[in-house]
């Protein structure tokens, strides 16, 4: 055994000896003046002959000729790493401006002759300040000046902008910096970032895309078209792994025992169906996360419900440990055409099969807008074009984030045609038995934090003798029928500026509230329990209701009007 060891040893040896000697091509790149350092395994030295490592740069470099490269007069002065004294002989320190200057003539009368109108200023070791009463160094021509009379030689449109030291801001009102240009330029109105134009200028006040921001009284991108970015870009990034798995949805779609499993709520027949559709192996995103689930559901509804839709099925755990969850979801928002296009979909989700419940949105992509992005990935081949050949041109496509917009997953849906109405900003809420002691990948020990976020709050001390505001009333939809009764009353610690809402449920069915505000949770409440939370009262909110998980009513509501209240929507029938 010991002269194996032996053997192998000297055989390791021997291997990387000759691959010491190998030369590299990218030792071709690295080494030369302005290069790169070699790595070790490239080749030692790292730097040609005559060469040092600049680590700060991580460059090869020429080494510093102290009083040649520097402490001459106008170089920059040695540092002590490089040599003492700091300039050459007959020479000092120009602290004010870091470099090496003759001294001072003797006789040097400061004021006279340095310091005057377009004078050189007097050096630190000459006179401080550097320029006579009533002037300022003009640092570019290296002469002291008459300073700008603010908002006269400079601030105006077309002027330069003024500078710090003459006044801020550094345009006149109205105008701003053209930083490209180097001069004042007007405001132009409705532009993101600009101000809102007035009635009298134009309606609307903001560009397509842009809303107003009225605490900064400026145009910025609305949510949504934020969030139809931040989808396009995700979009391009992951349209390789996306076309890679549309053969995979198109066999599951296709399949009939897996139509049929889901038709009789069979869970685990739909998994066994779908098996052999279902890739082996991890599904890796270019972002080195992976694919831990994969959902498998009955699109039920179409836009002209509420402009809602909902649907059922199955989530399958990729990685082969847990097992198969039935899932619910409910969906709402500006445009449904894939729900309303096809009876199944199949998802694929970085979390694990108990953890893709919650709130989230989406956006709605078709087959061109998958073969444009397609097209702009530098790394998509021919394979991935095939894949999606194969399983046939008609195919839509979601993509889901949380509301911290964390990509979650997408959803795709075969048969789906190009005259499908595809974009908008669809938001769902997902249903499944939640594991509350894991997160997102499974990792345990997050049961205790997520249970001390919550929020605890008694219910309302008088019900009846609130502020009645009105009622809501449904019927026919998904089957259900019920009454959500609105009242408000004065917060029982006063904040202004702020409103809470409270959803109260009294029936024996879950009730929840989504809305489109980020980083507030949504409102969910069990049978004989209630929800709030906290909204600044200074803005609008759309919001949704799910009874037992299904949207019944949609609405927009402005704050305001219960600034400092609380506003209760308390359940009473189902």
């Amino acid at each position: 055994m010991k002269r194996i060891l032996t053997a192998l040893s000297f055989l390791v040896l021997a291997s990387f000896a000759i691959f010491l000697t190998i030369p590299t091509a990218s030792a071709a790149t690295c080494g030369a003046n302005g290069q790169r350092p070699c790595k070790v395994w490239e080749r030692v030295p790292s730097c040609n002959k005559g060469l040092r490592e600049d680590f700060a740069k991580n460059k090869c470099v020429r080494p510093v000729r102290p009083g040649v490269d520097c402490g001459r007069e106008n170089q920059r002065p040695c540092t002590v790493v490089e040599r003492v004294p700091s300039c050459n002989n007959g020479l000092v320190e120009d602290f004010s401006k870091g470099r090496c200057v003759k001294p001072a003539p003797a006789g040097v009368r400061p004021g006279v002759d340095c310091g005057r109108e377009n004078q050189r200023p007097c050096t630190v070791i000459e006179r401080v300040p550097s320029c006579n009463d009533g002037l300022v160094e003009d640092f570019a021509r290296g002469i002291c000046i008459v300073p700008a009379v603010a908002g006269v030689d400079c601030g105006n449109a077309g002027q330069r902008p003024c500078k710090v030291w003459e006044r801020v801001p550094s345009c006149n009102e109205n105008l701003k910096e053209d930083f490209a240009r180097g001069i004042c330029v007007a405001l132009r109105c409705g532009e993101e970032n600009e101000r809102p134009c007035t009635v009298v200028e134009r309606i609307p006040s903001c560009d397509a895309g842009l809303v107003e921001d009225f605490l900064q009284n400026r145009c910025v991108m609305s949510e949504n078209a934020r969030r139809q970015e931040i989808a396009t870009r995700t979009m391009a990034e992951f349209a390789d792994v996306i076309i890679s798995q549309m053969a995979t949805a198109t066999g599951i779609a296709n399949n009939p025992q897996v139509a049929s499993a889901l038709g009789a709520d069979n869970d685990r027949g739909v998994a066994q169906a779908a098996g052999r559709e279902i890739p082996p192996g991890a599904i890796i995103l270019p972002d080195g996360g992976d694919l831990r689930t994969m959902t498998i559901g009955a699109a039920a509804g179409a836009k002209v419900i509420i402009g809602g839709s909902g649907g059922a099925g199955t989530a399958i755990d990729l990685t082969g440990r847990l097992p198969v969850h039935a899932y619910a979801t409910a969906d709402y928002g500006v445009s449904l055409g894939i729900s309303a296009a096809s009876g199944m979909d199949v998802g694929f989700w970085t979390c694990q099969v108990n953890k893709i419940g919650g709130d989230s949105w989406g956006v709605e992509f078709g087959p061109q807008d998958i073969i444009g992005a397609a097209k702009v990935l530098k790394g998509v081949k021919g394979a991935s074009l095939a894949n999606m050949a194969k399983a046939g041109p008609d195919m839509g496509v979601s993509l889901w984030f949380d509301y911290d917009n964390v990509f979650q997953g997408f959803v795709l849906t075969p048969g789906v045609s190009a005259g499908v109405d595809f974009g908008g900003v669809v938001r769902a809420t997902t249903t499944v038995k939640d594991d509350p002691g894991v997160d997102c990948k499974g990792n345990s020990g997050v049961g205790g934090v997520a249970i001390a976020e919550r929020e605890v709050f008694a219910p309302p001390r008088n019900p009846e003798g609130g502020n009645f505001a009105g009622d809501i009333t449904y019927s026919g939809l998904w089957g259900k029928a019920g009454r959500i009764r609105q009242f408000s009353e004065p917060l029982a610690r006063p904040r202004p500026t702020a409103t809470r809402i409270c959803l109260l449920n009294r029936t024996q069915r879950p009730k929840s509230l989504s809305h489109d505000v980020e980083g507030v949770r949504q409102l969910s409440a069990a049978p004989d329990s209630q929800s709030c939370m906290y909204f600044r009262s200074d803005r609008y909110i759309h919001f949704t209701v799910f009874d037992d998980n299904f949207a019944v009513s949609s609405n927009v509501m402005n704050l305001a009007d219960y600034e400092n209240q609380t506003l209760w929507l308390e359940w009473v029938e189902d």
